[in-house]
């Protein structure tokens, strides 16, 4: 059964699971091209051990899941004689989990892959009405473009246009 300090618990594990990984994008992530303050170069120097950081945070994060989803089948299957939370704070505590463990994410750089700058890219493409099944990124040109690697330039959009759309949303 859900105990609130249960609750806690692997809220506060996959949100320190999340933090450290933020905190490892910040010197292994996918960081913009270009110029940057003096102490982020520092802290690439910290490459390694950082993506180390990044992995055990990882591992916290997926125990966290895991221990939330033993919690909540466990809740599930307690059958009818257990009083069922209300509604309104089962959304209100998953919430506030998701804020947690997505929290510090948010605002890390992308973690093992530059494709977010590509989606990214391509989403102001379609804003500026560029068609991304004809042209890579490189038909945009400007900042977004320099952040996808050379080697996808050239190279259209594989996804359909839902995918599009959504990445047009994301961009404006």
């Amino acid at each position: 059964m859900r105990t609130l300090p249960t609750v806690v618990a692997y809220r506060l594990l996959g949100g320190v699971g999340a933090a450290l990984l933020a905190c490892a994008g910040l010197a292994a992530g996918a960081l913009p091209v270009g110029g940057h303050a003096p102490w982020w170069s520092a802290l690439r120097q910290l490459a390694g051990p950082a993506l180390l950081g990044g992995y055990a945070g990882l591992t916290l994060l997926v125990a966290a899941w895991w221990w939330a989803g033993r919690d909540l089948r466990a809740a599930r299957t307690a059958g009818p004689a257990a009083p069922a939370p209300q509604p309104a704070a089962v959304r209100r505590s998953a919430a506030l989990t998701l804020a947690c463990w997505a929290g510090p994410l948010l605002v890390a750089p992308p973690l093992f892959s530059r494709d977010a700058y590509s989606y990214l890219a391509q989403g102001a493409m379609v804003l500026a009405d560029i068609d991304v099944y004809r042209h890579g990124v490189a038909q945009l040109g400007g900042a977004l473009a320099v952040e996808v690697p050379q080697m996808w330039q050239q190279t259209p959009a594989p996804y359909g246009p839902a995918s599009s759309r959504w990445r047009r949303w994301s961009v404006a």
